[in-house]
């Protein structure tokens, strides 16, 4: 009965780990044990509260009313966080099928999290939703980089996995192996890292060389492309210069014509006005 009774408390602290560890933070189970308070320790705080708040007796006659209001309790401190929104189902659903496919040994752990904490379970559910969006934008933009930035995500997850086993492990031998196998998960994750960077760093030296190319060209064409503009931009206020001085001479020429023609538009613009 005892040995059972341990070993589901070691898996439902090992899959709190792992639900620490899927959003990208990680403590050590004694650490995780002092962060739910037992009914004893919420019940002498909630006492010594009661205490605190006892109103001290005033000897002193004339003494403001504001020194004997009674401060609020602390059941009636709102003390409410706006709760992030839950997972959908749906997306649970997505997240263990890719799960499924890179890391299949986040899966039951997941489950056992979800069957014995549901908020733990959330926690680990949006953690996991932002890597796994991350990746699937990265492979709609950057399919070039989707392949390595999927095996670095692995490697950290299972690295974070193992660092779970080992906070819940009391065998000496088990953990000098899992020690060994996070040194070798540690290595591959940097080498891989450094692998991006380099690609990373060659892709912004061609971007250079090109941006370097196009100053090279605007610096031996610049007097001839100068004066490509300035004649264009000449010829084309010459032309306006141009038309404007045939209008006016035009104007100057045939001046019953300017005005028959201004009268007309002035009827015109009566006849609308009436119509309107």
């Amino acid at each position: 009965m005892f040995p059972l009774v341990n070993c589901l408390s070691k898996l439902k602290t090992y899959a709190a780990l792992i639900a620490i560890c899927a959003c990208g933070s990680f403590v050590s189970s004694q650490a995780l044990a002092q962060t739910t308070p037992s009914k004893s320790t919420l019940t002498t705080k909630v006492q010594d509260n009661k205490k605190n708040n006892k109103p001290k007796s005033n000897s002193k006659k004339g003494t403001s009313q504001s020194s004997s209001v009674k401060p609020p309790p602390v059941s009636e401190v709102n003390t409410e966080r706006k709760t992030p929104a839950p997972v959908s189902n749906q997306r649970i659903s997505e997240i263990f099928d890719f799960l499924s496919k890179h890391h299949p040994e986040m899966r039951p752990i997941l489950r056992t999290l979800q069957r014995n904490n549901a908020q733990q379970f959330q926690t680990a559910m949006r953690g996991l939703d932002r890597d796994v969006r991350s990746l699937q934008n990265q492979k709609t933009n950057s399919p070039d980089r989707y392949d390595r930035s999927l095996k670095i995500w692995v490697a950290r997850s299972k690295t974070k996995l193992i660092a779970a086993k080992i906070a819940t492990s009391s065998n000496e031998k088990q953990i000098e192996s899992l020690k060994k196998k996070m040194e070798a998960m540690v290595n591959e994750h940097f080498e891989l890292r450094k692998k991006q960077l380099e690609d990373d760093l060659a892709f912004y030296q061609k971007k250079a060389a090109r941006v370097r190319k196009q100053i090279s060209d605007l610096d031996q064409q610049h007097d001839r492309e100068m004066k490509r503009q300035i004649d264009a931009m000449t010829r084309a206020a010459q032309r306006i210069k141009k038309n404007n001085k045939q209008r006016s001479k035009n104007q100057k020429s045939d001046p019953k014509k300017s005005d028959s023609k201004k009268a007309t538009d002035k009827n015109s613009g009566a006849k609308k006005s009436s119509d309107k």
